[in-house]
């Protein structure tokens, strides 16, 4: 899913995740966590997702020394998407802009097209069938009319 993010945004991301390792190989599952998961960092995060976070934080960094608009496309997945919904605190705010609650609602918008699709991917349109606008579509319509 593709979402754009604000720098203050990815600030909060970042400064948000710690890193999460696998300690050796293959054959050893166990994990390392390379800072203390409070206060600064609430959640441990796989490096895949903190590196196209940092890629995008970069991105948006020299967009803002250009005086382009900051704001940068990240394509995640579902489960980088719930990780980011945990560190998404309501509350935070830079400067003006209240990143915790945007970033928050950004995500669950994002979550909820996902669900969408699932409901109505399969979901078969013939030319005579009146035409339907796919974004207004709700999934707990769909499952209603199940009942």
């Amino acid at each position: 899913m593709i979402i754009h993010f604000t720098k203050g945004e990815l600030c909060l991301i970042d400064d948000s995740f710690t890193l999460l390792h696998s300690r050796g190989g293959e054959e050893d599952s166990s994990k390392l966590i390379y800072r203390v998961l409070a206060p600064s960092a609430s959640t441990a995060a796989p490096i895949e997702l903190l590196d196209s976070v940092g890629a995008a934080l970069l991105e948006a960094h020299e967009k803002a020394d250009t005086g382009e608009d900051v704001e940068v496309s990240l394509d995640l997945s579902e489960e980088y998407l719930w990780m980011i919904r945990e560190i998404a605190n309501t509350n935070i705010v830079f400067g003006k802009e209240p990143v915790g609650y945007n970033l928050k609602i950004k995500i669950h918008q994002a979550l909820r097209q996902i669900r969408r699709d699932e409901a109505i991917g399969d979901l078969k349109v013939s030319a005579e069938d009146t035409p339907y606008d796919r974004s207004k579509l709700d999934v707990f319509q769909i499952l209603e009319s199940d009942d």
